[in-house]
């Protein structure tokens, strides 16, 4: 399993969700890869995992790092990712935003100086 990206542990003998190494929790990093992708492949920057649940939006299932089966599964599960934002990165979104705000006011402000001009010439 851990070819594809699932860690097992080596005490517990339990099948791990991707993207969560045992004993450190949830790994974002590039080295990281589920299926051979990272989670940057995966276009994900900017959330993390919540939880992963054994039945569609969390709703009457459990909350698992692992795979519900004890060691490995023997019968095939869907298994719903719960995605969060990852508020770690609200600095760099804020920042963007700001500069993207900063360059559309400069837009309207020379857009609002030609046409004052124009009109000066009239």
């Amino acid at each position: 399993m851990n070819g594809i990206g699932l860690e097992t542990g080596t005490t517990d003998y339990f099948v791990y969700m991707p993207f969560y190494k045992v004993g450190t929790g949830y790994d974002y990093s590039d080295s990281t890869k589920f299926d051979g992708k990272s989670w940057s492949d995966l276009d994900l920057d900017g959330y993390k995992i919540g939880a992963w649940y054994n039945g569609p939006g969390g709703v009457y299932s459990q909350e698992m790092p692992r795979l519900d089966q004890i060691n490995y599964p023997s019968t095939s599960s869907k298994y719903y990712m719960g995605i969060v934002p990852d508020t770690s990165k609200n600095i760099i979104l804020m920042l963007l935003m700001c500069l993207q705000t900063v360059r559309f006011l400069y837009r309207e402000l020379t857009e609002i100086q030609r046409v004052a001009k124009a009109v000066v010439m009239l």
